[in-house]
């Protein structure tokens, strides 16, 4: 046998033992994602489904004043309008394939406000930062004073928040972005499935409702969920049984 021919058989005998184990390891993900995250994710969006449905037919309006010191002239904004979808376009797909759930609302008031932008970079910095924040806008440029380039800005007042749930698979957690909510910030967080309980929940309703920022100083506990499966996931079929939850944050 000659070196070449003994290589290509090491080659081919690691292929056929190794095969397998990724094939498990892909087992395993699956079997985390149907029998942890998957209920997590649904228990996560009855919640806050039930959540909505009280606050919009409630429909008290929540003020929001200063909301950014870059944009004074955004003025009181009301927030209100909360929406939920699962497929990132304002529909819901499959409940049992729900790999993320966008919770959404605006704060807004009527009118717009205007300002001018002088130089070429400033004004692609400013244009950049408004399509980030899916701000509401029109621009027109100009020619100012000297050949410098300028433009005009006119900024609608709404604000669009989203807090998005979704799953992180492979370290089997499920991440929490929230964008605008306070400020234009983007903030983001992995959480264990077993850290997402109803005390948690609430928290972040209370964020939402602007009765306090409880839920920004939450820590993360650092280990991921292993990939085994779980038989019996009680927790999950216990969580959240009931959605009346208002007499936990309603003061």
């Amino acid at each position: 046998m000659t070196f070449l021919e003994q290589l290509r058989g090491e080659t081919y005998q690691k292929n056929n033992t190794s095969a397998p184990q990724m094939l498990t390891k892909q087992q395993q993900i699956e079997q985390t994602h149907q029998k942890i995250l998957l209920p997590k994710m649904q228990a996560i969006f009855l919640f806050l489904k039930g959540i909505i449905i009280h606050l919009n037919y409630l429909d008290k309006a929540i003020k929001v004043y200063d909301y950014s010191p870059r944009f004074p002239a955004l003025n009181a904004l009301t927030q209100k309008n909360y929406h939920i979808n699962t497929d990132g376009f304002g529909g819901f797909s499959d409940f049992e394939q729900i790999k993320q759930i966008n919770l959404t609302f605006l704060c807004s008031t009527q009118g717009s406000f205007n300002y001018n932008l002088e130089g070429t970079e400033r004004i692609a910095d400013e244009i950049a930062f408004l399509d980030s924040k899916n701000m509401i806008y029109n621009s027109n440029q100009f020619i100012h004073k000297e050949d410098i380039e300028a433009v005009h800005f006119s900024i609608e007042r709404k604000i669009p928040v989203r807090f998005r749930f979704q799953i992180d698979i492979e370290p089997s957690k499920i991440k929490l972005l929230i964008d605008n909510h306070l400020d234009f910030n983007h903030y983001e967080q992995s959480f264990n499935p077993t850290e997402i309980n109803e005390d948690l929940l609430n928290k972040m309703i209370r964020l939402i409702l602007r009765k306090d920022n409880d839920f920004m100083t939450v820590p993360s506990q650092p280990e991921t969920i292993p990939l085994i499966p779980i038989t019996e996931p009680e927790e999950n079929s216990k969580l959240f049984s009931r959605l009346n939850l208002f007499s936990k944050w309603k003061n």
